[in-house]
C-alpha cells in the first residue's frame, strides 16, 4: 500500500487535482471581485453630506447566532465581524468575515445571517444593493442557576 501512495503515477495524479482545484478557486474569486466591485455600494459615514439620500438596509428581524458549545468549553468571549452583500431585494448574497474568532463563532454568524432578510437599502426611492458591516459580540452565557434537585433517597422522620 505504502508504494502505491510513493508512486509517481498517484503523486501526479494529487498534484494536477491540487492544481486543478487552485485553478477553480482563482477564477471563482475573480469572477465574484469583479461582480461585487461593479454592483454593490458600501455605507460611509451616516453623518455624510453624499449619502444624505440613502437609506441603509434594515432587518425584518433581528437573528442572535447561536453561542457554540466548542466556544463554551473554552470559555471564549469574542467580537466576530462580518462583511455582507444585501442584493436590491433585501436578500443577503456574499458573507465575509473580516474579524475572526474561532471556536465555531465565525460559523455560527456565517449560518445565522444567511438566514436573515432585510428591507433593502434605498436611494432616493429606488433600492440598490449594497454591502454592510454587521458585529456580532458573543460572551459567556451566565450560569444558570439550576433548582435545588431533591436527594435520591428521602427521608422520614
Amino acid at each position: 500500500m505504502l508504494a502505491m501512495l510513493a508512486s509517481a503515477e498517484t503523486r501526479q495524479r494529487y498534484v494536477s487535482a491540487i492544481r486543478r482545484a487552485i485553478e477553480e478557486e482563482r477564477a471563482e474569486r475573480a469572477s465574484a471581485t469583479e461582480l461585487s466591485a461593479l454592483i454593490i455600494e458600501v455605507m460611509s459615514d451616516e453623518n455624510s453630506e453624499t449619502d444624505k439620500d440613502v437609506r441603509a438596509p434594515r432587518a425584518y428581524r433581528r437573528l442572535k447566532p447561536p453561542y457554540p458549545e466548542t466556544a463554551a468549553r473554552a470559555e471564549a468571549e469574542a467580537t466576530v465581524d462580518a462583511l455582507v452583500e444585501i442584493d436590491a431585494r433585501g436578500e443577503v448574497g456574499r458573507v465575509e468575515i473580516v474579524r475572526w474568532a474561532g471556536y465555531g463563532l465565525d460559523q455560527s454568524v456565517v449560518d445565522t445571517v444567511k438566514q436573515m432578510h432585510f428591507f433593502p437599502a434605498m436611494r432616493n426611492g429606488v433600492a440598490i444593493p449594497m454591502r454592510v458591516l454587521l458585529r456580532y459580540n458573543f460572551r459567556k452565557p451566565p450560569i444558570q442557576n439550576s433548582p435545588p434537585q431533591k436527594p435520591l433517597i428521602e427521608y422520614e422522620f
